[in-house]
């Protein structure tokens, strides 16, 4: 789910789900947790057996609102503290293993 048009958004990780969102498809931004709980809704899953990636605070209350396990990634993860703070954080996804991410 990003702020940036679908044409510049590619999977990351090709071999799981991924539902991308722009501005146009959603009322309410990050912290809401509508971009979460929509996605969960396309997939037909559960919101718990989610992991979410992101990179800013918004995202991390608005990962937690809907109840998904949230991975933090970069800086601003790694400095994070209290109720910002994500339920991990990792400074890149290199060397990263998605297999090692355990639900809550």
């Amino acid at each position: 789910m990003t702020k940036w048009p679908r044409h510049n958004t590619s999977p990351t990780y090709p071999k799981f789900s991924a539902v991308f969102f722009d501005l146009d498809d959603v009322l309410n931004l990050k912290p809401h947790l509508e971009l979460y709980l929509k996605t969960a809704e396309i997939l037909d899953v559960t919101p718990s057996t989610f992991v979410v990636f992101e990179d800013s605070v918004a995202g991390f209350v608005a990962a937690r609102a809907a109840g998904m396990l949230y991975v933090g990634v970069g800086q601003v993860a790694l400095a994070a503290e209290g109720g910002e703070a994500p339920d991990m954080a990792i400074a890149s996804f290199e060397g990263f293993d998605i297999w090692n991410v355990r639900p809550f």
